[in-house]
Order: structure tokens, then C-alpha cells, then sequence
């Protein structure tokens, strides 16, 4: 049974007084000197303005409405520290892994029966989304591999058949560089009448040349966060109605060293307009702290229908084709190929996510090597930026004549 506190508060939009609002397990409710309510999570170590359950934003009325934890000195805070708070702890212990960075994908789902199940996993006709495809379909999920190339899926999909005849497996075509092809895939997927239960949002570019897709956006940032932010907005009917179900974004420790934040977030910082505002690394890290901050952000918003959201980081320089575009990411792989995971490890922190029984009903986590982490950014554990990020991104999918 989960914990509770209670606290008369009131929604700033002017809602009427709730009597009792329960959190979840490791939630605190405290509130700052001039009567705003904010949550605390003691395992994150991180603080939010929003209710994690009902994302709504609340204060408290009155002098009668005491609402303190700790040594009484934490609801002196104020809206300008709120983004840097923390509280003190071991980060998430709770939450339990066997699992580390020499675990595979196939280890984690050992035992598992995932007959009934049905999964998506974008970019899954090589690397380690083939991996993670492959171990969730030889384990009874009904997977759905999400491909550029339906030619090169098909190819992928018959190796996994090949291992087991009774694995059941659909490769579904998905340019995420083209916002018509996002439609048309959740528009065929919706007619199928299949649930989702896992949807893991793999597919992703690096390191790639200064070019713009056929809907005026940088391609980085398209195909490694707002395709998959329009697919995911797409389906979203579908994953409430398949509760419990789980979104799994596939994110980088790159994002630590990514520049993105409040004071120069816009969308001509998210989706570079131009080739002189266009660094390759630069570019990727800042989308790979989008996929963190969509992932937080989606959580919050479908935690409460049953649709949890988390994101890792799979290891770095992985040897995939993700490095194929440029000489010098080329020659970067293969000099830490001896020190760097296999891609069966690298699919480990997807497959751990999306099927560990520990994270039922539990999202917005940052794993890696298995294990909930802490990302080394401000601008990741920031609910301000993560809002502003979302909305810049349905207005960019607007725009474009792509609303959902």
C-alpha cells in the first residue's frame, strides 16, 4: 500500500480545495515560504512544482495548512532555488538490479514469458535495436521492428526466425526524417486493433552532415527526438488503453555535455536552421537530453492512466552503424572497441527497462549499466525546460499541418 501525506491545498487555476492528496512511494510534499507547493522525490533526489500524480500545480491558502518535512527549514525554499534542490539520500535504492555492464539483453529477459505482450522497437533491423527486438520476440512478445528499410527488416527478422519458428515478428516501415511516414505508421498500426505494452524508441543518427528533411528540420533532431515525440503522441490512445505499459527512450550519458537550457531554448536552438549553427556533437547531445527531458515529461503526464516512461543511456561507442557517417566517429569506434560493450550489453538497459519487474508502475527514471542513475546536468533534472521542450515540439509538429 503506498504511503500518504495530506495537506489542504488549493490549484492555482482555482480548483476546490482537496482534502487529501496521496503520494507515491519515496514522494514528499513541502512548501515554500510564500505558500507554493512543491514535491520532492527521495530517490531521484529531485523536486518538481507538479503533482506526480495529477500534474497539478497547488498552493497553499491560509495560515492552518502546515505542510513541513525534514528539520523545517525546507519550505523557506523559493521559486529561484526549486530547479537545484535536492534532498539528501543514495539516489534509488529501491529499485534493485542483478543486472550491469556485462549483462545482455538476452540475460535480462532470461526466465521471462512475455507471451501476450506486444512491443515496438524503432530502428530494429541492426545494432542494438535488433538486439532488443530479438530478445524481447524469442522470449513470446509479439514484436513490431520499426524500420527505415522494410528490405534490410525483413532481412533481420528472418535471423530471429531462423533461431526460433514459433517467434512472432512484423517489420513495419518508419522514416522518422518524414513526419508523412510517422503518420502513415500510426495510422497502420491503429488498424491492426493490437495493444502496445512496450514501446522503445531506439532509432537514432549521430555525427551526420548539416541537412534538412523534407519537413524543414535539421535531420538530427528529427529523427532522434521529434519523430519519436509524434509517433509516441500518435499512439498515445493506444498505450493508455493497453495499461500497464511501459515507454522506453533510448537516450546518451552525451546529454551531460549538451548546452541546452531556459535561457536559450527556442526552436531555432532545438532544430539548427542553418550549416554555420550546426556542430555534429554537439547537435546529437543536444537531442539526446530531449529524449531525457520527453521522457520525464512524459511521464508525468500518462503515469496516472498506467502509461509509465523511462530512458538510459545503452554505453558509449557501441560498435553499430550509428558511427557510419563520419570518418572521425568512425575511427573513435574503433580505437575504444576493446574497451566498450558488445552490442548484445548495450541492449541489456533497454531490455532491463522494459520488462524488469521491480519498475511496474514506476517512470521517470534515467538508467545506466542497468541501474537508476543521476544524470550530470542541470538541465536534466529541470521541469521548466522539459515543459518548454514540449511545447516547442508540438508547435514545430503544428506548424507543419502534424497536430495531434
Amino acid at each position: 500500500m503506498s504511503e500518504e501525506r495530506t495537506a489542504s491545498v488549493s490549484s492555482e487555476q482555482g480548483a476546490e480545495p482537496q482534502g487529501k492528496m496521496s503520494l507515491p512511494v519515496g514522494w514528499e510534499a513541502r512548501v515554500c515560504a510564500n505558500g507554493r507547493v512543491y514535491y520532492v522525490n527521495t530517490k531521484a533526489r529531485t523536486t518538481q512544482w507538479e503533482h506526480p500524480l495529477t500534474g497539478e500545480i497547488s498552493k497553499i491558502e491560509g495560515t492552518d495548512a502546515q505542510l513541513q518535512t525534514g528539520d523545517g527549514n525546507d519550505n523557506k525554499i523559493d521559486e529561484q532555488t526549486l530547479s537545484s534542490a535536492v534532498v539528501e539520500g543514495k539516489g534509488n535504492v529501491d529499485i534493485i538490479s542483478k543486472f550491469n555492464s556485462y549483462s545482455t539483453a538476452l540475460e535480462v529477459m532470461a526466465g521471462k514469458d512475455l507471451t501476450g505482450k506486444y512491443a515496438i522497437v524503432t530502428g530494429s533491423n541492426c545494432g542494438i535495436g535488433y538486439e532488443t527486438a530479438r530478445a524481447l520476440a524469442l522470449h513470446g512478445a509479439h514484436v513490431v521492428m520499426a524500420c527505415r528499410s522494410v528490405d534490410r527488416g525483413e532481412e533481420s527478422a528472418n535471423k530471429i526466425r531462423a533461431e526460433k519458428d514459433s517467434v512472432k515478428i512484423r517489420v513495419m516501415q518508419l522514416e522518422l526524417a518524414s513526419l508523412k511516414s510517422v503518420k502513415a505508421f500510426g495510422e497502420e498500426y491503429k488498424k491492426t486493433n493490437w495493444p502496445i505494452h512496450i514501446l522503445i524508441l531506439n532509432a537514432g543518427i549521430a555525427s551526420v552532415p548539416f541537412s534538412l528533411t523534407e519537413d524543414g528540420l535539421e535531420s538530427t533532431f528529427q529523427v532522434n527526438h521529434l519523430g519519436h515525440f509524434y509517433l509516441t503522441l500518435l499512439l498515445e490512445e493506444v498505450l493508455r488503453r493497453s495499461s500497464p505499459a511501459r515507454v522506453v527512450s533510448v537516450s546518451s550519458r552525451g546529454l551531460q555535455l549538451s548546452d541546452l537550457k531556459m535561457s536559450n531554448v527556442s526552436e531555432s536552438k532545438l532544430s539548427s536552421p542553418d550549416a554555420s549553427s550546426h556542430s555534429r556533437f554537439s547537435t546529437y547531445n543536444k537531442t539526446k537530453l530531449c529524449n531525457l527531458l520527453f521522457a520525464k515529461e512524459l511521464n508525468l503526464k500518462l503515469a496516472r492512466h498506467g502509461v509509465t516512461a523511462n530512458v538510459l543511456h545503452p554505453g558509449g561507442f557501441i560498435s553499430t552503424n550509428i558511427q557510419r557517417h563520419w570518418w572521425l566517429s568512425k575511427v573513435l569506434f574503433v580505437m575504444t572497441k576493446p574497451f566498450t560493450k558488445t552490442v548484445e550489453q548495450g541492449a541489456a538497459t533497454s531490455a532491463y527497462c522494459a520488462v524488469a519487474e521491480e519498475l511496474e508502475g514506476r517512470g521517470g527514471f534515467y538508467f545506466d549499466n542497468c541501474q537508476a542513475a543521476q544524470p550530470k546536468s542541470e538541465a536534466a533534472v529541470d521541469p521548466e525546460l522539459a515543459r518548454e521542450v514540449w511545447k516547442l515540439s508540438e508547435k514545430m509538429l503544428n506548424d507543419r499541418g502534424h497536430s495531434v
